[in-house]
């Protein structure tokens, strides 16, 4: 039996690397896409409510 190629060990493993950093990466993104969605329908709903001082206060906190 062959001990493996230590090039090959090491490509596998930067491999899986390079892939939990996407996973992680995607799981990000979509995290903050929900939560941009949700300040979207926060941002409606004060509006629709008239709470215009309350709209622009949130707006203001979430670009600090």
């Amino acid at each position: 039996m062959r001990a493996p190629d230590p090039d090959q060990t090491l490509l596998q493993k930067r491999l899986e690397t390079y892939q939990a950093l996407l996973d992680l990466r995607e799981r990000d993104v979509d995290k903050l896409y929900a939560e941009s969605e949700a300040f979207l329908v926060l941002l409606d709903f004060l509006l629709s409510a008239g709470r215009i001082e309350a709209a622009r206060e949130a707006i203001l906190e979430r670009l600090q």
